[in-house]
């Protein structure tokens, strides 16, 4: 019999973090510059335009400048202490100790890691903000667009089974189209969080097949981990 462990990789943003209590407060900070908030959501996607993908501070300032016709250093300098300053203030605010811990000991016999992609400087501060790195064996970084699947399938080969929580849809896709052998013989379980807290209109519209809804880390949740592994033990 394997004396593997079964691993529970745990995204951050949107599945145990409330991005949205860091964001909002990032874009009302604007106005202390004299520069309309609306700035904010207007110049969002150019935030993410690097070849991975992810949210990146500086070019979304620089964005905002621009298109305020400010582009001045010194206030880019500014606005960037001014947003690293509130990941430290808030983060704690947008994680839920007490949930995060109530999981781990109802699942005594599961490793929690953490998994988390975006610019790594972000991510690793809001991280360490949280206090949830001290709560898990391990974290996790990456930038890179692939960077989860490559984890999780160093993960497959080293634990008996995974549990992936995610709450973002295309990736939870990808995930069930790479790993769909390892799902179908039990071994892999993707749930898909779909908090309040997310944009409804970023979340799944129809149930698929492989991809398990889940809206907290509470006792639902639990349960169906604890199915999922009690199936593979038979």
């Amino acid at each position: 019999m394997s004396t593997k462990k079964n691993l529970i990789v745990v995204d951050f943003d949107w599945t145990i973090f409330d991005l949205r209590i860091l964001t909002e407060a990032m874009e009302a900070s604007l106005g202390a510059y004299g520069l309309s908030p609306e700035l904010f959501k207007a110049t969002f996607a150019q935030a993410k335009d690097n070849p991975e993908g992810y949210y990146d501070r500086e070019t979304h300032i620089s964005a905002i400048l621009q298109k305020a016709g400010r582009v001045e250093d010194e206030l880019r300098t500014e606005i960037m202490g001014d947003w690293a300053d509130l990941v430290t203030d808030l983060s704690a605010s947008a994680f839920d100790a007490v949930e995060f811990v109530s999981f781990k000991m109802a699942l005594p016999g599961c490793e929690v890691v953490i998994l988390t992609y975006g610019e790594q400087i972000f991510q690793k501060s809001k991280v360490d903000a949280s206090g949830v790195g001290e709560m898990v064996s391990s974290v996790f970084f990456t930038s890179a667009l692939d960077g989860k699947e490559q984890r999780l399938r160093e993960f497959l080969d080293r634990y008996e089974r995974v549990v992936s929580i995610n709450d973002a849809v295309e990736p939870n896709d990808s995930f069930l189209r790479t790993f769909k052998p390892e799902v179908e013989a039990g071994r892999f379980l993707i749930l898909e969080m779909q908090r309040e807290y997310k944009n409804a209109a970023k979340k799944r519209a129809v149930p698929i097949d492989g991809i398990v809804p889940v809206i907290d880390l509470g006792e639902g949740t639990v349960q169906v981990i604890r199915d999922f592994l009690d199936q593979r033990s038979k």
